[in-house]
């Protein structure tokens, strides 16, 4: 994909040198170059270019050409301007005799910084650490036993000394910048204390040494950095990744070799980006605009199926359980998840692309047979994120459910047969309790020895027959006496039977008497039963709770179940999705492509409304127009060219307006620049607001066949989102975006803009024709 180039400084000649040396290195990689040469040039660039353009064009490597250290200081200070930018160009300096150079620029700026290939980095004031190549049989020497103190030469005339133990790691010491070595109670001149080193070492044969380096184990005799491995430098703040001698661009050349590396890295990951992006797009405008219809009987399926599909960014996502005739009536994908309820597809308008895979996932179902008749389970919308579920976990969540619900039915079982024997107790309880009390509170008179008031007969009640009869024996008036044995009615069973019939005949026609001791019996009777009764009826109710508990816990294990089901469906179509991600995309584009020949056809355009983002690329665009649309007419179309960007910053005076107010009211510092940040956004809004209604005003009453916008992604979707809902026109007319930038729809969304093609034409400066030509005819269909 296209490279963007920006060279500053030096004359057109050497940069074109330059730029047509790498054509011939690297033909398959495009790119495209802005010189800024002359002092004018350089003084747009910085004045007018610089910072809002050069956000927009993004460029991807700034080539400084730097002649002297005044220039390095002019290169250098630009740098530091955008380094601060989220996205950063490589930055190249360009010079010629580049060892002479990098001397001087040593010289020049104090503690000029060095970028070496391996990664490292030196910071150097000593031009003599700059070598052609490493010496190979350079000793490695540890001299800290050598030396006590380093006494170092300042610019201000003042020496320092130094211990060697308080040295950064990576610190260059330069034999040139040491007035004395201290060792002990000797202070010795650089080159006298390197010959007693090398005596007290036995180095016979003296190396070359430009100074000292400190490693994290020591102090090192070092020769210098070869310049080979030299890749870039820093001066102050500012970062140069790369250096260019032009007196060399070859392979003999360790930096022209490591930039065209960086360049080829670049061009070739920009292409892969270019790629992907272009793909999301193309599947992205599918999921936008065509009808995916997942049809069958089971509701669960293709309700699931749907479902996930929309949550992946499809927007026409439909479920059909029976088919009809003369339904599908533009190009259409159908997901065949399971067979239709009754009738086949039938005659239709456009026969709709279908992928059976009802038998696919069918195999997937089986191991939900063994849990319930899941094919009748009603629908539920599935969770956002769907924990994978593998077949084993299914297996063992089915095996604990089964064994749950086996020893939930069986303690079940157990205490509805408790129940009904409970159930029967209270009855008993009851019926006997309520005989005892009939007895007891009706018209019963406790025998105390004779009668009140005389009566014709008499019904006497009690346990003992002796009782009974002596009672009977003190009554020898009452011809008509009878015994009611109590003893019959001992225990429960026997009371719930007992039939007063015959206690309340006596009632009516005469006296009824009870015994003291057979009342007080039957009092004890009845105070046992109702305790019993209580008793009972507290079990009872604690059955009925377990029953109620129990029966909620079946019911929860039934949910369990439906849930199971459900997450084995929801993590199954999930996976189908994602294993049939490229044959959906491709099955998408060749019905977009079908769709496409009917409201998208290159033969149907002949007027468009054209918005080039400045008048000069309104010339590129008519052009391209007229080479990929065969009826295009030039002067049925309209050209509204706009140039519109939103502000970095507000106006001066607004600004100090806001900063002002802001200080008043006791704000900080960053509340301040929250403040200017809102401000600015909100003028941005109002100031594109009113660009769009200008825009919009112009085009009222406006028909066309295509709408074309050149602008970047921002701009240009609010544009046509606008211009659709402002222009009722344009609400359904095709469009097509040239993004200047690579711009691609979140994962898994579909376009924000139906019936939208976009192409992706990054570049620096005005449009190409050609560029625009070969973009748009690979929009359309063969």
């Amino acid at each position: 994909m296209l490279v963007k180039i920006i060279a500053a400084g030096h004359n057109p000649k050497r940069w074109q040198e330059l730029l047509q040396q790498l054509r011939l290195d690297r033909p398959d990689l495009p790119f495209t170059a802005g010189m800024f040469a002359s002092p004018d040039a350089l003084e747009h660039l910085e004045g007018n270019f610089f910072p809002s353009r050069w956000r927009r064009e993004g460029p991807d490597f700034f080539l400084c050409g730097v002649m002297d250290s005044t220039e390095l200081a002019g290169r250098s200070a630009f740098v530091e301007k955008f380094q601060g930018f989220k996205k950063v160009p490589r930055t190249v300096l360009v010079t010629h005799g580049l060892e002479a150079r990098l001397r001087e620029f040593i010289t020049e700026f104090s503690g000029l910084g060095l970028i070496l290939d391996t990664g490292n980095g030196f910071y150097l004031s000593d031009p003599a650490f700059l070598l052609k190549s490493f010496p190979a049989d350079f000793p490695r020497l540890r001299v800290n036993d050598h030396l006590t103190t380093l006494r170092i030469k300042q610019a201000d005339g003042i020496s320092r000394e130094i211990d060697p133990k308080n040295l950064a790691s990576g610190t260059l010491i330069g034999f040139s910048e040491v007035e004395a070595v201290l060792h002990r109670d000797t202070v010795l001149k650089p080159r006298d204390w390197l010959k007693s080193m090398f005596r007290e070492e036995g180095v016979r044969r003296a190396p070359r040494s430009a100074g000292l380096v400190r490693e994290e184990n020591g102090l090192f005799l070092f020769p210098g950095i070869p310049l080979e491995h030299i890749q870039g430098i820093r001066v102050g703040k500012a970062r140069f990744d790369h250096l260019i001698d032009l007196a060399q661009l070859d392979d003999a050349s360790p930096q022209y070799r490591n930039f065209l590396k960086s360049f080829t890295h670049l061009a070739q990951k920009r292409g892969r980006t270019w790629k992907s992006h272009t793909a999301r797009i193309r599947q992205a405008e599918a999921k936008a605009d065509i009808p995916i219809i997942c049809g069958g009987d089971c509701a669960l399926l293709r309700e699931s199926l749907a479902a996930l599909l929309v949550r992946r960014g499809y927007q026409r996502c439909f479920t059909l359980n029976a088919p009809g005739e003369g339904l599908f009536r533009e190009p259409s994908l159908l997901l065949q998840v399971s067979p239709w309820a009754r009738g086949k597809l039938g005659a239709q308008v456009d026969a709709p692309m279908t992928m059976d895979v009802g038998e696919e996932i069918e195999k997937q179902m089986r191991p939900l047979d063994r849990l319930l008749p899941w094919r009748e389970l009603p629908f539920q919308q599935p969770p956002v994120d769907i924990p994978p579920l593998p077949r084993e976990g299914l297996s063992q969540q089915r095996g604990r459910l089964a064994g749950r619900a086996t020893r939930l039915r069986k303690n079940f079982a157990l205490e509805e047969k408790r129940k009904v024997v409970l159930g029967q107790e209270v009855q008993v309880l009851e019926a006997a309790g309520e005989k005892l009390a009939q007895i007891l509170n009706g018209a019963v008179q406790t025998w105390t020895g004779e009668l009140t008031e005389p009566v014709r007969q008499l019904l006497l009640l009690s346990h003992d027959e002796e009782e009974a009869a002596t009672v009977m024996r003190s009554l020898p008036r009452i011809s008509k006496k009878r015994w009611f044995d109590l003893a019959h009615f001992v225990d429960l069973e026997a009371a719930q039977n007992l039939n007063l019939d015959s206690v309340r005949h006596y009632g009516g026609q005469g006296a009824m008497l009870i015994t003291p001791a057979s009342r007080e019996r039957l009092e004890l009777q009845h105070g046992e039963t109702r305790q019993r009764l209580e008793e009972s009826r507290e079990h009872l109710h604690a059955c009925k709770v377990s029953l109620e508990r129990l029966e909620g816990e079946l019911s929860n294990v039934e949910r369990a179940r439906e849930e199971l089901v459900r997450h084995w469906v929801w993590d199954t179509l999930a996976r189908w999705l994602d294993e049939n991600r490229a044959r959906m995309a491709r099955a998408l584009e060749l019905l977009r492509e079908r769709h496409e020949r009917r409201w998208f056809s290159r033969s149907h355009v002949r007027r468009a409304l054209i918005l080039p983002y400045k008048q000069d690329n309104a010339a590129a665009l008519l052009e391209a127009c007229s080479k990929v649309y065969p009826g295009f007419n030039r002067d049925m179309s309209i050209v509204v060219p706009y140039e519109f960007e939103f502000l970095d910053a507000l106006p001066k005076e607004e600004a100090a307006a806001v900063s002002e107010q802001g200080r008043e009211e006791g704000l900080a510092p960053g509340g301040i620049a929250d403040r200017l940040g809102k401000a600015l956004a909100k003028k941005n809004e109002t100031l594109f607001a009113d660009f769009l209604q200008v825009v919009s005003s112009e085009l009222t009453g406006l028909r066309t066949d295509l709408v074309l916008i050149d602008h970047s992604p921002q701009i240009s979707g609010r544009i046509l989102e606008h211009l659709r809902r402002a222009v009722p026109q344009l609400e359904k007319a095709p469009a097509v975006l040239l993004l200047n930038d690579l711009w691609s729809p979140p994962k898994d969304r579909a376009l924000p803009w139906p019936r939208t093609r976009v192409a992706l034409l990054p570049r620096m400066g005005d449009l190409d024709a050609g560029d625009c030509t070969r973009e748009l005819r690979a929009l359309y269909p063969q």
